[in-house]
């Protein structure tokens, strides 16, 4: 279907009207602007049209679909990673302590360094594996190892840009709280590490 036709994104959902259905809100570390709750579902009347998929293929259905969202939570770990990498650039260059920016000293530059690295490798490893989605071949197992590695680097880039930040990063005034917060769920969803 066409995505600008709406059908095509509620025929999929459960009509959250229905008696029996109960939604329960949930606050969260991170990921603030998703809203997200439990869903409670007592007695409720199904209708053929609310079942997705094959009725008793639906672990398979969602095991094909999990190897796509875990390659989605990789770019997301990737893009996380990255922009919390070049905020941490930009304010080592701006922040002065002992008479030069603290980018230019050695401890600081061997983080950069780092992660950097982990980055690079993690960007190589998403497009190598989107290459493997788009010539239409399974990609499980690079689906696993990449959420592995991407989502534990992401964190951990977060984490030092914290550090490169000091105190100003655990300030929510700063975009790199919300990164190293948003981080963590990379680590979680979509299986965890």
């Amino acid at each position: 279907k066409n995505a600008d036709d709406e059908s095509m994104f509620t025929e999929f959902f459960l009509d959250m009207s229905k008696p029996g259905v109960k939604l329960s809100p949930l606050t969260k570390l991170g990921l603030r602007m998703d809203s997200c709750c439990e869903v409670y579902m007592d007695n409720v009347e199904l209708e053929e049209k609310d079942l997705v998929g094959v009725e008793g293929n639906g672990f398979m259905q969602a095991m094909v679909n999990f190897e796509v969202e875990r390659l989605l939570a990789c770019a997301q770990s990737l893009g996380a990673a990255e922009c919390a990498f070049e905020d941490a650039v930009r304010y080592a260059t701006q922040r002065v302590q002992f008479g030069k920016p603290i980018a230019k000293h050695q401890a600081v530059g061997f983080k950069f360094a780092d992660m950097a690295t982990k980055i690079r490798a993690t960007d190589l490893m998403v497009w190598d594996t989107c290459e493997l989605k788009r010539q239409g071949k399974r990609f499980s197992v690079e689906a696993a190892e990449l959420k592995l590695l991407a989502s534990r680097w992401a964190c951990e880039v977060c984490d030092d840009c914290i550090q490169i930040f000091g105190g100003n990063g655990y300030s929510a005034e700063f975009d790199v709280e919300r990164f190293y917060r948003d981080a963590k769920l990379l680590e979680i969803g979509e299986g965890t590490s």
